[in-house]
Parts: C-alpha cells; structure tokens; sequence
C-alpha cells in the first residue's frame, strides 16, 4: 500500500481490494462473513444509532452484550462491521430486503483501487465514560481491549452517541482539543471525461484527531 501522496490535507493511497455482494437473509450469514477477528460495529436502526464491538458471536453495547442472532433484521436501515482490513456493509432498501457489500484487502488478490483516506469527527463537545470487564482481551486494529470503554458524547443541541475505546477519552476544557472520529477509506473512480469522482466509502477505525477544521455528522450514512 502507498500512502505517500497528499493533497488538500488528504491522504491518497492506493489498496489492493476484493469487493463482493449480494442479498442476505440471517444473521448467521453475516457471521460466516465476518472472519474470526474482532470489530467495530455501527447500527443505524429505526430508533436510532448505536455502536458496539462484534467479538466472536457477541455484540458488545454499553449495556451488556447481545447474541448477534437475537438483534432484529427488521428494525436494520444499515450497519457496517469494520476494522483496518476489511468492512461489511448491510443496508435495507425500499423492499425492506437487506443487502451486503464487503472490502476485504488482500496483497495478493483483488483490484488496484486508488482510496482517499479521510476522518469524519463525531459530534459531541462532552465526555464521560464508563467501563466494561470482558471475559477475554481482544484487539482491533492493533489496540488491546482488556475492557472497553464507553465514552458518552454530549452536545448543547441534544445530539448524544456511546463511542467503545480501548482507553479512557475525555475533552478537557481548551481550544485546541482532542475529538473523536471514525477513520474512512473513501473509494475513487473516473468519469469518461476524466474526472475522478467518489463511488464508496468505507469505515477503518476509530482515532483520536488533536484538531479539526469541520465536522460530519455520523447520522450522513
């Protein structure tokens, strides 16, 4: 992977990506394409957003985990299960059948696709955590969870999401900082006439950024 070139504050890289999709049925589909290692999950339900951590057969959210084939297919507008070398995406249409899309990088296979890396800052001027014993560390992305963190993000404007981090998280009181963001991969193609123009995008990780010059909501899907 090159990730050498920079351009308006961007980072270019270039992958090596299988892609595949289809329609999909059970949850027990969605495990057999999940691999072994664990990840982030984000769930945009009908009610609303929430995050976890999806390790084995279990979904971790703030409350206690969950087993993957209990949560409701019905109630799923999309969700994305991610980690720095893969994502699967799933999403409902207007039929209310669900579909997936999965990245997986591979050196060795897949096609050569140029990616623009980017971070999306999640709302939320005010921490406070919680934590969350689980019965074996794990890591994601190269991060140990011995237990989880669960950083509560607040606004003025109401707006709340519960992040997982492998450590504590807070916002001390200074203009310059620390905020949450999810990490994207965002996938380019070229227009007839040449243009490059955005096709996908793809969740990677979530980081720390010192400073920000904008902000994306997380409910922009």
């Amino acid at each position: 992977m090159n990730s050498n070139n920079k351009a308006n504050g961007l980072t270019l890289i270039t992958l090596k990506t299988e892609k595949m999709t289809g329609l999909l049925d059970s949850w027990p589909e969605i495990k057999d394409r999940l691999g072994d290692s664990a990840k982030y999950v984000v769930f945009y339900f009908d009610y609303g957003i929430r995050f976890g951590v999806q390790n084995g057969d279990k979904i971790f959210f703030q409350e206690g985990p969950a087993e993957i084939e209990k949560l409701q297919l019905d109630y799923l507008q999309l969700a994305r299960f991610f980690d720095k070398n893969m994502e699967l995406k799933i999403w409902r249409d207007g039929e209310r059948k669900h579909h997936y899309r999965s990245y997986h990088d591979s050196p060795d296979n897949g096609g050569k696709t140029e990616i623009v890396e980017a971070k999306q800052i999640l709302w939320g001027t005010r921490a406070c955590s919680t934590t969350m014993d689980v019965p074996d560390s794990f890591t994601i992305n190269d991060k140990t969870f011995s237990q989880i963190y669960w950083i509560n993000l607040t606004e003025d404007r109401g707006t709340e999401l519960v992040i997982p981090f492998h450590e504590p998280f807070n916002i001390p009181e200074k203009t310059d900082h620390p905020r949450l963001a999810v990490k994207t991969y965002n996938y380019i193609d070229y227009l007839e006439n040449g243009l490059a123009t955005y096709v996908d995008s793809r969740f990677v990780d979530i980081e720390t950024v010192s400073e920000y010059s904008s902000k994306s909501k997380m409910e922009d899907k």
